[in-house]
């Protein structure tokens, strides 16, 4: 299929009088040259207007050349201005020839959902022919891809992205989060006739000067492998241009390298930067991108590439590190094991001093799953992992001095203290996981595992019986029916009390040894904690719903509710709760269609005991759904309605008119009643009408 469009669930459905369908499609096109290999992101909009009857489309272009079904180049603008202002100055609009399915008419084919709402019927696909694509130029594709995937959330109904611009954002994706990683290097190319011949007469061999273009490549077979997988699920459409077919992962590959380098290229780059790399070849990469390099330091920039692409692509193996946690006796007895894990199988995993003592028995084996060269890589996987981790300096010394044979035993564990621990786990891990190492953790540090200090909240709803229809006795508005929280300290599932939260604070340590578990301790996220408690009890707060539902989503709260919060948190959720209800019986009006679902929505957050905010547009008939209200759920006390003095006489009548079988008094002026009088008055209304002086 040309289109990949399977997301798009809207097949089957007859299109309404006047209705526009467009989709948003993006495709990459490259251009290949000699050498300076380019490409450019294009944005286009596929349409069909239906005007009136169904299967006739005014999608026609006035050109035989013209893509039919295709937004003009006016209509391309209007779209960037309106959803894409913070990116449209990177727009320009123009027209490209590209090669477009179509049938053996040699009739231009759409996709299929506009295929599909315009009822086209010749769609067999015969032959590709070129076409006029009307379409805006992306000169920044990261930036605008970002933007464009955060403005689909806001397009009409009318308007979606296709599975080609849904591809690309999730390739802008995967790009720049190797990008943020830094798993990028230049790379000479020398250029054509840059030879600069030194006269000398001289038999001693000159060191010559050639010219070299520098371009960044990126160095991450994880990413690599990403492509691979990604390429599969590439749409046809995601790349066009005056051919008819293109290699899918190689397409993805000349994108990276694309805008990795325009990225680097536009970037300035702070003096803290420059400073890191001073005296290098990347220094010299930032600063041009075509220098005068002697042929040594052009072959030992090779070489040094040449080593970073094997031991990302060529190695059959990678050093994994293997935190051990300390014991209860000894919390600086930590180490990390030093193991490594085959790419062929990645569950065999031999520790570095095993493989030492049995590389001579194991040949065949270690060859297997290691491949040659072993040692060598060893010593350079090390070596790489240094800069990351200047720990791991302690194991080469000790793998050079094995080799130099005074020393028997090879490195398989570095000890570290409870600091350089915490360390690991918060940052270096990250590090090394980034650079293409495996890393293990104790279980307790996984997201599943993870112990943390945080509160345990009981949460009740007083006089929250439920009724025989699961609504909530006592909706109504009282100190006595909020929400009650009782505050315990926990570390984990263990409650602690007060004193011992406050012990926990006065230790300097950023990991404790707890009744058989390691548990991180954020101090200043448990100060908060202890605050928000003690802050709770001097004021007597009584906290709202919203505040329940925002602890729940916080895994520093444990909450634990009882029967009746707990069902009344389950109904808000379950949609299927919300049903129309019938309009009573009593009132002598008709509702309109959303004055009946607003009643019902009403009607459900009332038996939740949520008490509802209506907050129509003037003139919609909020008068009427209260009303609609009153008779549907009738109150065991009188209601007391506020509303502005100009209208409490019109709200009175309205009542009349609509609902006479609602007893309602005004409660207001001079004639207002006092004491055992409004009582009584109480006693035999329904709903007491007053305003708010």
């Amino acid at each position: 299929m040309f289109y990949n469009l399977s997301h798009c669930n809207i097949a089957g459905k007859l299109p309404h009088t006047d209705f526009t369908m467009q989709l948003i499609h993006l495709f990459w096109q490259p251009t290949l040259a000699a050498f300076d290999n380019s490409g450019q992101l294009y944005l286009w909009i596929e349409q069909a207007n239906i005007k009136h009857s169904h299967g006739v489309s005014s999608a026609r272009t006035t050109s035989a050349n013209d893509y039919p079904y295709q937004a003009g180049s006016q209509k391309l603008i209007d779209f960037s201005v309106e959803f894409l202002g913070n990116v449209q100055q990177q727009l320009t609009p123009c027209q490209l020839p590209v090669q477009l399915p179509c049938n053996a008419e040699g009739d231009a084919i759409a996709s299929p959902l506009i295929t599909n709402i315009t009822d086209l019927k010749d769609c067999k696909f015969a032959a590709f022919k070129c076409f006029s694509l009307n379409v805006l130029q992306v000169s920044q594709p990261l930036a605008f891809l970002k933007e464009l995937n955060f403005t689909s959330y806001h397009f009409d109904d009318d308007t979606m992205l296709a599975g080609d611009a849904l591809f690309w954002i999730k390739m802008a994706y995967e790009l720049s989060d190797v990008i943020k990683k830094d798993q990028y290097v230049p790379k000479l190319f020398l250029a054509k006739n840059s030879t600069n011949k030194a006269i000398d007469s001289s038999p001693i061999p000159v060191n010559k000067v050639e010219k070299y273009h520098t371009k960044w490549q990126l160095v991450s077979a994880s990413y690599s492998e990403r492509l691979s997988l990604i390429a599969k699920h590439m749409p046809s459409s995601a790349c066009l241009g005056e051919f008819s077919d293109f290699e899918q992962e190689s397409t993805l590959h000349h994108f990276s390298d694309v805008l990795l380098n325009e990225i680097v290229n536009n970037t300035s780059f702070t003096q803290k930067t420059y400073k890191s790399v001073s005296n290098s070849f990347v220094e010299q990469a930032l600063d041009s991108n075509i220098s005068d390099v002697s042929d040594d330091a052009a072959k030992a920039t090779q070489l040094w590439q040449n080593s970073l692409h094997a031991d990302q692509f060529g190695n059959a193996f990678v050093i994994c590190f293997k935190l051990l946690e300390a014991s209860a006796e000894n919390s600086n007895d930590w180490g990390l094991e030093l193991l490594l894990q085959s790419k062929v199988d990645p569950s065999f995993m031999v520790n570095l001093a095993k493989y030492w003592q049995t590389k001579s028995q194991q040949t065949q084996l270690h060859l297997k799953m290691f491949g040659s060269d072993i040692e060598r890589t060893i010593l350079l996987q090390l070596g790489y992992a240094c800069r990351v981790y200047p720990l791991i300096e302690q194991a080469i010394e000790q793998l050079l001095r094995v080799k130099q044979n005074r020393q028997a035993q090879s490195p398989s564990l570095l000890p570290i203290s409870l600091a350089q621990a915490f360390d690991f786990l918060k940052e270096d891990a990250w590090a090394l996981h980034a650079s293409g190492y495996r890393i293990i953790v104790p279980a307790w540090w996984t997201t599943k595992g993870r112990i943390k200090a945080k509160l345990k909240l009981r949460v009740r709803k007083p006089n929250g019986e439920s009724n025989a229809d699961n609504s909530v006795i006592n909706s109504q508005i009282g100190t006595e029916n909020l929400i009650k929280f009782d505050y315990r300290y926990a570390l984990g599932n263990h409650e602690v009390s007060a004193d011992q939260w406050q012990q926990l604070l006065q230790v300097k340590a950023d990991l404790v040894y707890f009744r058989g578990d390691w548990i991180e301790l954020d101090h200043a996220e448990m100060k908060n904690m202890q605050s928000l408690i003690e802050t709770s009890e001097r004021d007597m707060n009584s906290p709202d719903l919203q505040t329940l539902m925002r602890y729940q989503a916080d895994d520093l709260y444990t909450v634990e509710l009882d029967d009746a919060t707990e069902q009344m948190l389950t109904a808000l959720h379950d949609r299927d709760k919300l049903v129309e209800i019938a309009v009573p019986d009593a009132l002598n009006a008709t509702l309109r269609p959303y004055q009946q679902r607003g009643l019902s929505w009403l009607v459900y957050l009332e038996n939740l005991g949520m008490n509802p905010c209506l907050a129509d547009d003037m003139g919609l008939g909020k008068t009427m759904q209260i009303i609609a209200l009153m008779l549907a759920k009738p109150k065991s006390q009188a209601a007391l309605l506020i509303v502005p003095t100009s209208v409490i006489g019109n709200w009175y009548k309205e009542l009349a008119v609509f609902a006479p079988s609602i007893t309602a008094i005004i409660h207001h002026g001079s004639k207002r009643k006092q004491h055992e009088k409004f009582s009584q008055m109480l006693a035999n209304s329904q709903i007491v009408i007053t305003s708010f002086g």
